[in-house]
């Protein structure tokens, strides 16, 4: 009868030990998921307001990117951690982008294209103006806003990492100057 019970508790104490290696980063290393903006718990883009972004990137020409993700992402917290805390990322974030993080399943409400609506509402007509491209999060929205209000947006669904991010951050600038020219 003895054995029996050394094994389990052998088995318990492995799993015990399993979950706790590959359970993910505690919430003190997340963004937290009420702000919008950057703290000093948190180095990284300047994050901020949706309605503060959008209207700064209209009116000094400049690109709004959307890190669009939820609490119980894990791929979300990963690109937090690995992506969005590389240096050379923050850099180039700050310098080109207004950059604004949004859980759609906040209850919270956003001002876009003269309307108010809900967070899930505003991804899915930046999904529709983006081609349908939205496949889950993380997912991040570049919108190139216009004069005319017909915004262009871009969607790239899933994990990138510093470099990957880097180089579609590169095609996106890209992208928004040859629109601009043509």
């Amino acid at each position: 009868m003895r054995l029996p019970i050394k094994i389990s508790l052998l088995l318990l104490l492995v799993a015990a030990l399993t979950w706790a290696a590959f359970r993910t980063a505690p919430a003190s290393s997340e963004v937290p998921a009420s702000a919008h903006v950057s703290t000093a718990a948190f180095v990284g883009p300047k994050w901020q307001e949706w309605e503060k972004a959008y209207a700064a990137a209209a009116k000094n020409n400049r690109i709004v990117l959307v890190d669009l993700y939820t609490d119980w992402c894990g791929w979300c917290k990963k690109m937090d951690k690995d992506t969005y805390a590389d240096a050379s990322v923050i850099e180039k974030i700050n310098k080109d982008f207004e950059s604004v993080k949004l859980n759609p399943e906040k209850a919270q409400t956003y001002s876009y294209e003269g309307k108010k609506m809900t967070g899930q509402e505003l991804v899915q007509r930046l999904n529709t103006l983006g081609g349908g491209s939205f496949r889950g999060y993380p997912t991040t929205a570049f919108i190139i806003p216009n004069a005319k209000g017909e915004d262009t947006v871009i969607i790239v669904s899933g994990y990138l990492g510093p470099d990957q991010f880097k180089s579609a951050l590169d095609q996106v600038l890209a992208h928004a100057k040859s629109a601009s020219r043509g």
